[in-house]
């Protein structure tokens, strides 16, 4: 299935949230973040992610509880849980990187659609609750959820450390 209307463009913002779809996420702005993200580069091209929407609910407050409780009063839409295929893992280290970098094309297709995307990390023991809770198989291993909503006020961007702070040392 091919999926349009949300590729990337920089400095371009598509979706205004107004129209019929006004405060709602739709189907197809996920799938756009998801393919947004199979596009993220792959050391050996072996691509073993996968990933599962929710937008029941109940069940998203569920997901939430498990995994981050605070975020379970924000208003989110969706949540696009993030697995890794075990089965399609080649080198432990580089997949998991592959990972991180689907997740920031995520949630750049997310920011150009002008939607409020959260990176929720998943630990081990949070990770076995999703399994359970989704009938997620074996193979997969949730190791993020993506938090999905329209913005209903921007916030102050976060403080962030300067370089001078963060960089070890240049040769």
């Amino acid at each position: 299935m091919a999926v349009t209307g949300l590729i990337m463009k920089p400095g371009v913002r598509q979706g205004s949230g107004r129209g019929p779809e006004a405060g709602q996420v739709t189907r197809g702005q996920l799938l756009a973040m998801i393919q947004a993200g199979t596009r993220a580069d792959c050391a050996d091209n072996n691509q073993p992610w996968r990933f599962a929407i929710v937008r029941n609910g109940a069940l998203l407050e569920q997901v939430l509880g498990k995994i981050e409780p605070t975020a379970a009063t924000r208003r989110r839409e969706a949540l696009i849980v993030v697995l890794i295929d075990q089965g399609a893992v080649r080198d432990y280290t580089r997949d998991y990187q592959t990972i991180g970098a689907c997740l920031q094309k995520m949630l750049l297709a997310a920011q150009t659609a002008a939607l409020d995307a959260r990176w929720l990390g998943v630990g081990l023991k949070e990770g076995a609750a999703l399994r359970s809770l989704l009938r997620i198989p074996e193979m997969l291993e949730p190791l993020a959820v993506v938090a999905v909503g329209r913005f209903l006020k921007r916030r102050a961007a976060p403080r962030r450390k300067g370089l001078e702070a963060v960089l070890l040392e240049e040769r």
